[in-house]
């Protein structure tokens, strides 16, 4: 005999509800609620006490259209910052890989210095072993 699949029940919310205690929590909490259709209420100031603790109450209902407006323009202010530290990434990589390049042909035209003057020391030596033997013989 196969048993049935458990059912859940319709579960009811409250019309509002109080969120108190360390704020790194109550924010994180708050974050289920609000997603579960509660705002802050509105007509309640969050308080915010010296011991780091929170209290906001909530209720069921929509965020305000100055809400919306400020949310879509902290959006978009926050897209246009990361678009700006990519930009910044970006030539701050372009000036590194630049410099590493210039720097490069530095040390290749140093060390083809270094080659030439290490060719005229052995061509140096060469004449003068070859003056030391004429003047032995």
């Amino acid at each position: 005999m196969t048993q049935a699949a458990p059912t859940t029940a319709a579960v009811a919310k409250p019309v509002s509800l109080t969120l108190m205690g360390p704020g790194h929590v109550i924010f994180q909490e708050l974050a289920v609620h609000i997603r579960d259709g509660y705002v802050p209420n509105p007509d309640y100031p969050v308080e915010f006490f010296q011991n780091g603790h929170v209290s906001i109450m909530c209720v069921l209902g929509n965020p305000t259209q100055y809400a919306i407006d400020k949310a879509r323009e902290s959006h978009e202010l926050a897209l246009a910052q990361q678009e700006a530290d990519f930009q910044r990434a970006v030539q701050a990589e372009a000036k590194r890989l630049a410099e590493q390049a210039a720097r490069e042909e530095l040390e290749r035209k140093i060390a083809a210095v270094k080659a030439d003057q290490a060719r005229a020391i052995r061509e140096l030596e060469k004449a003068t072993a070859a003056e030391i033997a004429k003047l032995s013989k």
